[in-house]
């Protein structure tokens, strides 16, 4: 079983790459990419030019390779070589990768599920989400009014209970699992970069229902810990 766990931080929005020497395990890649020359503190760096991108555009970069592993492939990398991909974000540091690997490994020989995903702490609809990318001013509020209209014209009703997006455990190769992340992508790359917005609605779209639901408290932060962005990008 090959793993990749990777982290994609463009803009200056993120802490720097943590040190992670002491993680390095054997069919283990430890990716680090950004847009910016950083001490790699044991991490394989891949950088990305985005000096001419706005904000948006560097928010919408990290979304790519958040939720499009299975096609991003270059010189240095090679995600979409790895049979489970572990996505994980900038505001987040892994200090159990052992523990990571046995949610890995159960992922890998499970035939039936593609991917984990972790219930969200705080947050059950889309509706609620709406509210606090609102209030918080992470998007225009327009924009997302009339995404959530759209959603609900087409058919969704908003009962999917929400994910966090921010650490994902998923199969590379897994074909339903690639039309969902598909769909979800094509939502963030022409609508609102907010991507919990779109999660639930891209898992009604697709119909795809291989993955398993984690606790957040019992089954993430056993292994990860929560840090702070260095900003926030606001509308």
């Amino acid at each position: 079983m090959k793993v990749t766990i990777y982290t994609p931080v463009f803009g200056n929005y993120d802490p720097e790459p943590y040190p992670v020497e002491h993680l390095h395990r054997e069919n283990v890649e430890l990716t680090w990419i950004t847009d910016d020359l950083v001490n790699d503190n044991g991490w394989d760096v891949y950088l990305i030019d985005t000096e001419d991108a706005d904000k948006w555009q560097i928010a919408k970069c990290n979304r790519a390779y958040k939720l499009q592993p299975h096609k991003m492939h270059g010189p240095r990398l090679h995600l979409d070589s790895s049979d489970i991909n572990v996505y994980i974000d900038g505001n987040k540091q892994l200090f159990d990768i052992d523990k990571l690997l046995e949610y890995c490994e159960r992922l890998y020989n499970n035939p039936d599920i593609d991917a984990y995903f972790y219930n969200h702490e705080h947050r059950t609809t889309v509706r609620q989400e709406l509210k606090e990318v609102i209030d918080w001013r992470r998007d225009d509020p327009a924009k997302v009014k009339k995404q959530f209209t759209e959603y609900w014209k087409e058919g969704f009703r908003d009962d999917i209970p929400l994910c966090v997006a921010s650490v994902q455990i998923r199969k590379t190769h897994a074909p339903e699992l690639q039309k969902f992340l598909d769909c979800w992508w094509n939502e963030v790359q022409n609508k609102s970069y907010r991507d919990q917005i779109s999660w639930p609605y891209a898992i009604w779209k697709t119909g795809f229902d291989r993955f398993e639901r984690l606790d957040v408290k019992t089954e993430r932060f056993n292994m990860i810990k929560n840090v702070s962005h260095k900003k926030v990008i606001q509308c």
